[in-house]
């Protein structure tokens, strides 16, 4: 009775396997390829959004910093 629930319970998983890895092996394979290529866009994507926030950043900080500058450099000339 524990195998025949067990079955049940898994018989999905065993489906799919069947169905994508010893029927359908090249499918499985192209939908590999295009996850994996689908995940890299997207972290592409993720890492140029992420860099231009970063860039303001630090074109806010590197302003502030000039600012200092200027200010210590007025400070020593006086």
């Amino acid at each position: 009775m524990k195998v025949v629930s067990h079955c049940f319970k898994h018989a999905p998983f065993y489906m799919y396997y069947y169905y994508c890895i010893l029927n359908r092996t090249k499918y499985f394979v192209y939908f590999y390829i295009l996850s994996i290529l689908h995940k890299w866009i997207t972290l592409n994507e993720n890492a140029n959004v992420s860099r231009k926030i970063l860039t303001k950043r630090d074109m806010e900080q590197t302003r502030q910093v000039k600012k200092k500058r200027t200010e210590w450099n007025s400070f020593d000339e006086r």
